[in-house]
């Protein structure tokens, strides 16, 4: 038997909101990074000097999907 899943972009509450990330969020998400080089690299190896907005866009784009679908449903 197979069980269909419909995956929601977006949980809300009318007033909260919890969705994936998306493509318009790779400028705001790299800025963050980027500012937040100094404090915490020395704890996230993946964010270096070098850090690029492609590594944010690629990360969105290929990592996040995988994330948000569950990898098992009882």
């Amino acid at each position: 038997m197979t069980v269909t899943v419909e995956i929601p972009t977006e949980i809300s509450d009318g007033t909260i909101a919890i969705r994936t990330h998306q493509p318009k969020d790779v400028h705001p998400y790299f800025e963050a990074a980027r500012e937040s080089i100094p404090e915490v690299s020395r704890h996230l190896p993946w964010l270096h000097q070098e850090y690029s907005i492609e590594e944010v866009r690629m990360w969105i784009e290929k990592t996040v999907p995988s994330l948000w679908v569950p990898h098992d449903i009882l």
